[in-house]
């Protein structure tokens, strides 16, 4: 539920993000994104709705949270914490059984694949973290998204042969837009004249993100051994 609950977040961080854009173009009739949204208060969900769950599941700072009121900023951040508390209870292996008793809690099916759940979980946030507005914001989701696809590595088997490729290039984006988050700065500051900008600490590690970025794509286009 954590993992469902925090996709939903995304997804209406990118409705967000997506209006914000369209607002700005004049493509909207309302100029206020967060005017786009309903403040209408939450329903009172019957106990056997879905949404009842989820509501009665989510910390008390998204209770008190309304779509008019959080950015796509503060959704992210909810996200991350059910993601947080999604993946340290996802299964690492697939449980021999499949079906349900008094002993032991619902397992899951054979299809199920962390590699692949935390792929999506990663891509889905890469795909957002790109499309902020704040240069910390991409900064801070782009390295975030990539330290799961790290973990996808680890989550796959010998036999994945293709989540090398996928994760190597998908990482390759998360370094290319954390170093990107960074250069309209840079630019900024020399196009005021301030050459010594480019001795400053934080250049060098904008440089080696890049590096960092291209080693991946590098890795990423190589043919399979």
């Amino acid at each position: 539920m954590a993992v469902v609950w925090g996709r939903t977040l995304v997804c209406l961080a990118d409705v967000k993000i997506t209006r914000s854009i369209k607002a700005a173009q004049g493509n909207l009739d309302c100029l206020d994104s967060k005017a786009c949204f309903t403040t209408e208060d939450e329903p009172d969900w019957s106990p056997d709705s879905p949404f009842h769950a989820i509501a009665s599941r989510r910390p008390p700072v998204t209770r008190r949270m309304t779509l008019t009121s959080a950015s796509a900023h503060d959704l992210m951040v909810l996200a991350m914490d059910q993601f947080s508390r999604g993946i340290l209870h996802m299964p690492r292996r697939i449980l021999p059984s499949a079906g349900y008793s008094r002993q032991s809690p619902l397992t899951i099916g054979p299809h199920f694949s962390r590699a692949g759940e935390l792929f999506a979980i990663a891509s889905e946030v890469l795909g957002v973290a790109e499309r902020l507005d704040s240069p910390d914001d991409r900064h801070h989701f782009s390295y975030w998204a990539d330290s799961i696809f790290n973990q996808v590595s680890k989550s796959s088997s010998n036999a994945d042969i293709e989540w090398p490729t996928r994760v190597a290039l998908s990482r390759g984006r998360c370094w290319l837009n954390m170093a990107s988050s960074r250069v309209e700065e840079y630019e900024s500051a020399m196009e005021r004249g301030d050459e010594g900008v480019l001795n400053l600490p934080q250049v060098a590690e904008t440089r080696e993100e890049l590096s960092t970025g291209l080693l991946c794509f590098s890795s990423g286009n190589l043919p399979p051994s």
